[in-house]
């Protein structure tokens, strides 16, 4: 390893994914911004499946995004075998190993997210090809790492024991669910603390929407085992009140094709109405467009479809306002919009009464990230 540098540590953010995705964007952002806040004049790369969107991104300036690339290559016993290569091309600065990054980070942080994940045979297939080459890396590193909030899980059997191996590694691994808590307690180093779009909500108080004047504007994503939730968008899409927004538009994340079957009009970006002086009540199946409304001062219902939605609505104290996707109705999301609009203070209360305990999670976590500058001999 090379020689620690308490003035300019190196950094490495792992498990990225694209900047056309927004909740994903901003997790990305949250990331640097806590990094910054404890190392500002660190040296910090970031390995993400998309770089390529982030090359124009502000932060482009100051952090060098690297591509990781993922072979998938037959083995002709095993059809459903795979490897995964490990090497990444960086975007600003010429050819770079993945293994190289590993080997002179100081302090490897993974991003928040959803992104281990098993309890299919295509969500652990993406797992494997884009994500657990990065896992095994930082397992083997001699840094410190840290997985920042994650939803982990479930996997078969066999799977579970090769993740919770690299895993147990961690310096620490912060779950923001209670389910992926309690699948992953045994392993001693697994915290539950709230998504980092939560915790950012401590630090950012926009001027909220006292009085809603305009009806709701609706983000969409497809589902599998969609149950009612189709149903719920084509009566939704029958109210005169309702507009539509794209959230997502990165690979597989595309959320314009299911938005434009309900909109009689050409959606715009969420971020559109989250800057208007509109004021709206943000309807949203994606989790980051909810939370990125609350932080832009937009009351939100979120469609929930994954044990992530409760438990951010539960850390912020808005357990009402948060509905099965699958098994709402139009209705149930109409009143629960209307009752933000009768009293929007009382739904901001609840998130006050949550803020304490949200922004002391915050200053742990902080404190967790700055370890490294407690000792000398770290990366000697």
């Amino acid at each position: 390893m090379p020689e620690y540098n308490r003035d300019r540590p190196r950094i490495l953010v792992i498990h990225a994914y694209s900047a056309q995705n927004s909740g994903d964007r901003l997790l990305v952002e949250e990331t640097l911004e806590l990094l910054r806040s404890v190392w500002p004049d660190s040296v910090v790369d970031v390995i993400a499946t998309d770089a390529e969107s982030f090359r124009h991104h502000p932060m482009a300036n100051h952090v060098k995004f690297h591509q990781w690339t993922s072979a998938w290559i037959p083995n002709p016993k095993k059809k459903a075998s795979v490897r995964v290569s490990m090497l990444a091309s960086s975007l600003t600065g010429g050819p770079a190993s993945v293994k190289m990054l590993f080997e002179q980070a100081d302090l490897v942080v993974a991003v928040g997210g959803g992104y281990l994940r098993g309890s299919s045979v295509s969500e652990a297939l993406k797992t494997a090809g884009a994500h657990f080459g990065q896992l095994d890396l930082a397992a083997r590193s001699r840094a410190r790492k840290i997985y920042l909030p994650q939803s982990i899980g479930p996997f078969p059997s066999l799977l579970r024991r090769r993740i919770a191996g690299s895993l147990k590694a961690m310096d620490q691994v912060l779950v923001r669910d209670d389910r992926s808590h309690e699948l992953f307690a045994d392993l001693g180093n697994v915290e539950r603390i709230s998504d980092l779009a939560v915790l950012k909500m401590a630090e950012v108080r926009a001027p909220r929407n006292i009085e809603i004047t305009h009806g709701p504007v609706v983000v969409a994503r497809e589902l599998s085992r969609p149950g009612s939730y189709e149903n719920t968008l084509s009566d939704l899409a029958r109210s005169d009140h309702v507009v539509w927004a794209i959230q997502s538009t990165g690979g597989g994340n595309n959320d314009t094709p299911l938005t434009a079957k309900y909109s009689p009009e050409t959606p715009k970006p969420l971020q559109h109405y989250l800057e208007s002086a509109e004021n709206r009540v943000v309807v949203s199946t994606r989790l980051h467009g909810s939370l990125s409304a609350l932080l832009a001062g937009k009351p939100s219902v979120h469609l929930g479809y994954e044990r992530k939605s409760w438990g951010a609505f539960h850390d912020l104290g808005l357990e009402q306002y948060v509905l099965d996707a699958r098994r709402t109705s139009a209705t149930r999301v109409l009143d629960a919009v209307e009752s933000i609009r009768d009293d929007p203070a009382t739904y901001w209360s609840l998130i006050d009464s949550r803020i304490e305990a949200v922004a002391s999670q915050r200053e742990r976590l902080l404190d967790s990230l700055a370890v490294p500058c407690q000792s000398p001999t770290v990366g000697q």
